[in-house]
């Protein structure tokens, strides 16, 4: 693929990504890192800052590295610190926007699988969105039961330390598995979710848009032009042969 070495932004966080882990991440059957997600989350919290206010009052997306973070026992030897998942929220969100939102979505990656979970203060619940076309319910269970409850207590503890104890303890809330597109390509998780992230109805607990699991190629496709040309990618212009590519610019 004929981009730059290397992309950056320059809003919200610092996320860098060269040209292999591009590759890596947007071909058929490789599964995508998790910079690309975080990257992906901070164009949709611009665009709602820029172009859907109402959005930007009404949901908060965490970085997937969050996740990592509140699963650190399954990846390191070493006890989890509470104190390390702030960090996270200190740089990156105002407590006002924690507590007006109605919708807190965390992309989860876990075992090689991403999905989303969504603290869903609408319906009081927490929201799974797993694109995984499990063969039996049973097994869907089986995989989230090792992490549902501890990403539950942890990001529960951290909203209320960041927020001084005012956001809604959420610590006994079910889960509720919400129907959604089931993936047709083995390693398509993480570009569904960040479909999810882009369309989850809270309210009405299904997507905003038809996604049609038959066009993961496509979608991949949509989420690299999207994010390559989005306006807080730093490394613009692209090479000629890709820049000609980018939309038309928008009106101010």
């Amino acid at each position: 693929m004929a981009v730059k070495e290397e992309f950056r932004c320059s809003q919200f966080d610092f996320c860098s990504a060269f040209r292999s882990h591009i590759c890596d991440s947007f071909q058929d059957a490789k599964d995508c890192y998790s910079t690309f997600v975080d990257y992906f989350a901070q164009c949709l919290r611009r665009d709602d800052i820029d172009k859907r206010p109402t959005a930007a009052g009404y949901r908060v997306i965490l970085p997937g590295s969050l996740s990592d973070t509140f699963l650190f026992e399954q990846y390191k030897a070493g006890k989890y610190v509470p104190r390390t998942a702030l960090i996270h929220f200190s740089d990156r969100f105002d407590k006002k926007d924690i507590l007006h939102a109605k919708l807190i979505l965390l992309p989860v990656h876990h075992k090689g699988h991403w999905t989303v979970y969504c603290v869903n203060l609408v319906h009081e619940q927490i929201d799974i969105l797993d694109s995984s076309p499990w063969p039996t319910e049973k097994q869907q269970k089986e995989y989230h039961a090792d992490i549902a409850e501890r990403i539950r207590s942890r990001l529960n503890n951290a909203l209320h330390q960041y927020t001084h104890g005012k956001f809604t303890d959420f610590s006994k809330w079910g889960f509720a598995f919400v129907p959604v597109p089931k993936q047709a390509l083995p390693n398509d998780g993480g570009f569904f979710s960040m479909m999810f992230l882009e369309h989850y109805d809270g309210k009405k607990r299904k997507m905003d848009i038809n996604i049609d699991p038959l066009l993961g190629s496509q979608i991949r496709a949509q989420i690299l032009y999207y994010m390559l040309f989005h306006k807080i990618n730093r490394e613009r212009p692209l090479p000629h042969e890709i820049e000609h590519l980018a939309p038309p610019p928008e009106p101010p």
